[in-house]
């Protein structure tokens, strides 16, 4: 069992270089060993929220329920002090120095103040969520427990010593210490009217319970449905992918196949954060039946979406082809007319010897089905072709340098030439560009420094499209 996340341990970062230190429960002065710095900590607030933050009175169930839900669909947005920083959302590696710094400074900010500054907590809290992801995608757990602790000593307001103790909990969760986990979410309020501090609550319970195989447990806090009870969106996916498990280790498969479906069919992003949550948790074997069907039912739908934004789709590649074809059949029949007589004997009557209109209009009937045909099989060939890659082609991840106009266009909807840094497992980022129907997804998603997942061919990895689905 890690014991990086027990709850008798304390790591704390140094306020001096940034290194994470251990110190005990009950404080004291403690040298840095990378600096030789000393610190002095103080004993640790292990309150219960409740405790802390006593609440004026209980509130009924369904009133609750309501506050919660009147509180949901609002995405997770950095604050705009970190615009700068974070100016699509995300935090890019050439960046996390830069991070740490405002960080350090918001901590101590913080500490110095021992106020309750509301923007200067959420700018502390959403740059430790950042940070603690940067580090564990980096295999540092050490150095994102000391993060998550060191935000939780200055955090004077429920909302965020209770995000910051259900991180905790479910890291050690993770880590396999299960007494642990409970030790940190026992600190927490079960029954909050916020909807972060609820959700973190209820996802973190689940959480537990789906490593102990507690499957009803996890029901009651999630529901049996995608919006039974109010999610915060960031939590939305990972939710889905524990209630889908539940349904399935419980006998349930086709309920938990269409929890699945029903999440992949939101939002693309959506999807990405269920398929996300199964893979990085694969010790827990997440609904495997369920994945499976739900991922072939939507690839087949994914297949024909990619289709259309590739080529206009099958219809437009099948009208186009079908008109070229009568064009060619027509001009073929006129072409037997008019050298009928030559033959010996007469089509319809035959071409008139003073106006004989039969050539010319084979010559516009010829033209006009090949340049159609043509279109058609064009089109059909691409949509195939881009059926094909959304279903075997390679997944990876794009970011958006530019999105140029073109001067094609397809249904009256304009084609734009979208540019990329492609990223491939074990392979280092190259630069490529690709051709799409301009519609409402792409508008949004695509924009420069976005960062999308793509699909890429095999044989030829220049060739890809973008998985908008």
């Amino acid at each position: 069992m890690d014991t990086t996340f027990s709850h008798e341990r304390r790591l704390l970062v140094c306020e001096h270089c940034g290194a994470p230190f251990e110190a005990l429960p009950t404080g004291g002065t403690v040298q840095c060993r990378y600096c030789n710095t000393y610190s002095a900590v103080g004993v640790r607030d292990e309150r219960p929220i409740l405790a802390a933050f006593p609440a004026q009175g209980p509130i009924p169930e369904p009133e609750r329920l309501n506050r919660l839900r009147a509180q949901d669909g609002r995405p997770l947005l950095p604050p705009s002090s970190l615009h700068a920083l974070m100016p699509t959302g995300q935090l890019e590696a050439w960046k996390v120095a830069e991070a740490v710094a405002v960080w350090q400074s918001t901590r101590r900010e913080l500490r110095a103040t021992g106020s309750a500054d509301f923007e200067a907590s959420e700018r502390l809290l959403f740059l430790t969520i950042v940070l603690a992801q940067y580090f564990f995608d980096q295999g540092d757990r050490v150095r994102q427990r000391a993060l998550f602790e060191s935000a939780l000593e200055v955090f004077s307001l429920p909302r965020h010593r209770q995000l910051m103790l259900c991180y905790l909990s479910r890291a050690a969760c993770r880590a396999g210490d299960i007494p642990a986990a409970e030790r940190w979410l026992a600190q927490c309020d079960p029954r909050s009217d916020d909807l972060a501090m609820d959700s973190s609550y209820r996802f973190s319970r689940a959480f537990i319970d789906t490593a102990v195989g507690n499957f009803p447990a996890v029901l009651a806090q999630l529901g049996n449905r995608f919006d039974e009870l109010p999610i915060q969106d960031a939590l939305d996916g990972s939710a889905c992918a524990l209630r889908a498990n539940a349904l399935e280790k419980l006998g349930n498969v086709p309920a938990a196949t269409e929890e699945l479906r029903v999440g992949f069919a939101r939002n693309p992003m959506l999807r990405v954060a269920i398929e996300k949550f199964i893979e990085l948790h694969s010790a827990f074997q997440l609904c495997p039946q369920a994945l499976s069907q739900a991922r072939s039912g939507h690839a087949q739908n994914a297949a024909k979406l990619a289709g259309q934004r590739a080529g206009g789709g099958i219809v437009f590649g099948a009208i186009f082809s079908f008109i070229g074809g009568a064009m060619l059949l027509g001009a073929t029949l006129l072409t037997a007319i008019e050298i009928a007589p030559l033959l010996g004997f007469e089509l319809l009557g035959g071409p008139s010897k003073t106006n004989d209109p039969y050539p010319s209009m084979i010559a516009v009937f010829g033209v006009m089905g090949l340049l159609f045909g043509t279109i058609g099989v064009i089109a059909l060939r691409i949509v195939k072709g881009a059926e094909r890659l959304r279903v075997h082609g390679i997944l990876g991840q794009a970011r958006v340098l530019a999105v140029e106009a073109t001067n094609m266009s397809v249904n009256e909807r304009p084609v734009v030439k979208v540019k990329v840094s492609l990223e491939l497992p074990g392979r280092a980022p190259y630069n490529a560009e690709c051709r799409s129907i301009l519609d409402g997804m792409l508008a949004v998603r695509a924009v420069p420094g976005a960062s999308l997942p793509v699909r890429v061919d095999p044989k030829r990895p220049h060739k890809f499209i973008l998985e908008l689905d």
